[in-house]
């Protein structure tokens, strides 16, 4: 059977605690056993600083390819973090005054309509000294 989108990515987001969970154990294991050796990568901050160029590099290899790779979950991660900060930016900017809907339009609209034949009328009466114009003439 198939599964549906949110069990899927709650098993992602479990398998990536995990995997971050054992990296955190290696990492522990290879610092008490580094033999005085001084670790260059990764890093938090290494990573950071060449998140760049992985994501270059994978764009140029999809390029290349014509492949459409799943993007890693760091990646991911990062892409959720900035739309997160985008709609809490988004909420936070005050909004303009809310636009006018359709019956609003149509309403206006006629008013505009009457008021334009209430004009005609009242001109047409007046150039007439008053005369009606669906007066019969005589004759």
């Amino acid at each position: 059977p198939k599964e549906s989108r949110v069990n899927r990515a709650q098993k992602a987001e479990e398998r990536y605690e995990m995997a971050e969970e054992i990296a955190a154990q290696r990492t522990d294991w290879e610092q008490a056993n580094c033999g005085g050796f001084k670790p260059l990568f990764p890093t938090p901050a290494k990573e950071q600083q060449y998140s760049a160029h992985f994501e270059a590099a994978l764009h140029i290899w999809e390029t290349l390819t014509g492949a459409q790779t799943r993007k890693p979950l760091w990646v991911r991660k990062k892409e959720e973090e900035e739309k997160a900060l985008a709609r809490a930016k988004e909420a936070s900017t005050p909004k303009p005054k809310a636009k006018l809907i359709g019956k609003q339009i149509d309403q206006l609209i006629s008013k505009v309509k009457t008021a334009k034949v209430a004009d005609s009328i009242a001109n047409s009466t007046s150039t007439n000294g008053g005369a009606s114009s669906t007066t019969a003439r005589s004759g």
